[in-house]
């Protein structure tokens, strides 16, 4: 995990150069040193459209240019008059990259590709993250000394963290959707990463630059912040910052004020350095600029994209650096009331079943609950106290052996829910990301959580998957496991997510389809996933519901394997027939809802049949969906087309009386 100690590794060739002081000047008109000035070769090799980023190799001064209109990564040579394509292969978008000991890192959409650098070309490449997700755009990437690979997330208004192997990720700034709040980003774009793991981040459609400490929940602004302007104390669109080594100066690409600022931290206003504030194609003009990094002289080279082209400001005053000068300024100290200790979470515990296999219900079941409307899923917390049911249009909280029934209002649209031994309620919510109510399922689902000891309190409801996002999909079943990660069915896609601890931004899918939707039969495949559950090894169990049959996934498995059913639709004790919840006990005991047949079976470890312990006798079930147990191990189901919950008493627990 990310709290891990790290062993530094050397990522040579950064953007931090030595202090400039605010006497340092560059020359007003800069050289082109890629591109071609006024460009009218934009997709041959004298020129490219509308570059992204780039960076330099400080030590043969050559230049690599993110190209992506062409699908291509450019290496300009120094004092070449055209480049010579790296990299010409990308079926996506490449949009930033980065350079350092002789690798290069891209960005394409949602995942990053490592070059190994020889000269001018590039000899091979490694996928270091590719999370799969069509609703993530990484814009822009810095690599610390460490290795760890910071990517801005501009769609999900976020910077995300990765281990340099790609193996786990978490958010380190924004990711509380778009605004203007200090714990909020809106669209991101440039990214720099301080040796004490301080992250500068330009906000860009936030005019500001905001610095986030390690560990930190919010962030300060450090730069901007006073709305769109072209006054010293203002930015507009920034896309770009970096600073020097002693963290005294922030270099800053104001886009859309067409100038590169150099501002000193603590300062309220900045200087303008490069650019007249007019966007244009002279010289000392430039067009959005992008990024920007200095060389070991110290002269200023910006990307300006919209002119496409590379431009170098020259350095005039060499004696302003810090050791060939009298600075006596020192550097301000960086603090925050916002910083927290690296914490590992506490994952949740369900209370698990602890059943007798012999255990007997009584046939007749109790109607404790009637004319709910569609129940379709119940839990019960664990001083024995409240039921939480989802129906077809709300969250209900029903109080045992009474009639009080309370919506709970924090979820619109209610699916599966699961309950932990803390009494945190976690609760599918189908459209929870929509604005309107021309929402598509497919897009709008999340998971909320919430102590149910704390009822009202609007502070209590946290957003833990669905808040960054990640192709949740069409989300059925849910369940939670010993590590507080989260797996819910994908009824759409055929397949099973996990969302991973420490704050859900990695999805991996764990079971069925990795890619595409086609629903099948075989081992490896699923149909119509519906109701899901977790035992204490991270085994999953499937209501894998149109291939009539409950599969199990051992952790890490690649394929399933089947534990109940699996031998066609039937009315037959060893058959299911449209099965949509399932149990998982102790000892690995099943308790299916057997939707389309009316019941709901209890399916021993290793059985090759199951036993009806509700659905038949006197009290007949009409499409029986959730079912639960309370502390008595007195059985619950939600019977849903006849609009009730019915208990079904425990009459002997099957363990000699104990």
């Amino acid at each position: 995990m990310l709290g891990l100690t790290q062993t530094k590794v050397t990522i040579t060739n950064k953007s931090q150069v030595q202090t400039m002081s605010d006497q340092c000047q560059w020359k007003l008109e800069a050289k082109t040193v890629a591109g071609s000035e006024l460009s009218q070769s934009f997709t041959t090799l004298a020129g490219f459209w509308y570059p992204t980023d780039f960076r330099l190799d400080l030590t043969s001064n050559g230049v690599f240019v993110a190209d992506p209109a062409n699908n291509r990564i450019i290496i300009w040579p120094a004092n070449s008059t055209v480049g010579i394509p790296l990299i010409s292969t990308f079926e996506s978008d490449s949009n930033g990259i980065f350079y350092g000991s002789n690798s290069l890192y891209v960005t394409l959409l949602s995942g990053v590709r490592k070059y190994n650098i020889n000269g001018t070309n590039a000899e091979n490449w490694e996928q270091v993250i590719d999370i799969g997700a069509n609703d993530v755009f990484y814009e822009h990437i810095f690599v610390d000394a460490y290795g760890n690979i910071y990517v801005s997330d501009s769609w999900n208004n976020l910077i995300v963290k990765w281990l340099p192997d790609g193996s786990d990720a978490r958010v380190v700034a924004g990711g509380n959707y778009a605004g203007n709040d200090s714990n909020q980003l809106s669209h991101p774009t440039g990214v720099y990463i301080t040796n004490d793991e301080a992250l500068f981040v330009a906000d860009t459609d936030n005019h500001r630059i905001q610095m986030w400490l390690k560990n930190a929940e919010q962030g300060t602004t450090v730069a901007g912040g006073n709305g769109a302007g072209l006054a010293a104390n203002q930015l507009d669109q920034p896309t770009a910052v970096i600073l020097d080594n002693r963290r005294m100066y922030m270099y800053i690409s104001d886009g859309a004020n067409f100038r590169i600022q150099q501002w000193l931290i603590g300062a309220t206003n900045g200087r303008t350095i490069a650019g007249t504030g007019i966007g244009g194609v002279n010289s000392n003009q430039l067009l959005l600029p992008e990024q920007l990094q200095f060389d070991t002289n110290y002269n200023l080279f910006v990307l300006d994209s919209q002119n496409s082209r590379v431009q170098m400001f020259r350095i005039l005053n060499a004696s302003c650096l810090d050791n060939n000068s009298s600075i006596t300024t020192s550097p301000p100290i960086l603090t925050s009331t916002n910083v927290l200790p690296t914490r590992t979470p506490t994952a949740p515990e369900e209370a698990r079943l602890n059943l007798c296999p012999s255990a007997v219900w009584n046939s007749t079941g109790i109607t404790v609950i009637d004319q709910i409307g569609g129940p379709f899923e119940l839990v019960i917390d664990s001083s024995n106290t409240n039921m939480y049911i989802s129906t077809t249009s709300n969250l209900v909280e029903w109080s045992l052996n009474s009639s009080s029934l309370t919506n709970i209002q924090d979820v619109q649209l209610p699916g599966s829910l699961f309950i932990d031994k803390n009494d945190n309620l976690y609760v599918i919510d189908k459209i929870c990301t929509c604005s309107d109510i021309d929402y598509d399922l497919m897009d709008c689902g999340c998971v909320k959580t919430f102590s149910v000891r704390n009822p009202g309190d609007d502070n209590n409801v946290s957003i833990v998957v669905g808040k960054y996002a990640q192709n949740s999909g069409l989300m059925y079943g849910l369940t939670v496991d010993a590590d507080g990660n989260i797996y819910s069915t994908n009824v759409a896609f055929n397949r099973i997510q996990m969302w991973m601890q420490p704050n859900m931004y990695i999805m991996r899918v764990v079971a069925g389809n990795q890619i595409g939707y086609d629903p099948g039969k075989q081992s490896y495949q699923l149909n119509t996933p519906c109701g899901i559950d977790v035992d204490n090894e991270s085994s999953l169990y499937v209501a894998d519901t149109n291939n009539n049959r409950i599969q199990k996934w051992a952790k890490n498995a690649q394929t399933g394997l089947t534990v109940a059913g699996g031998h066609g639709s039937g009315y037959a004790i060893n058959q299911l027939h449209y099965p949509q919840y399932v149990i998982v006990d102790n000892n690995h005991n099943l308790y299916i809802s057997d939707s389309g047949n009316n019941r709901v079976v209890r399916w021993l470890y290793q059985a090759q049949n199951g036993t009806v312990i509700a659905g038949e006798g006197e009290t007949l079930l009409n499409n029986p969906l959730g079912v639960g147990f309370d502390s008595n191990y007195n059985l619950y189901v939600a019977d849903s087309r006849n609009d009730r919950i019915l208990r079904f008493n425990l009459l002997d627990n099957g363990c000699n009386g104990e």
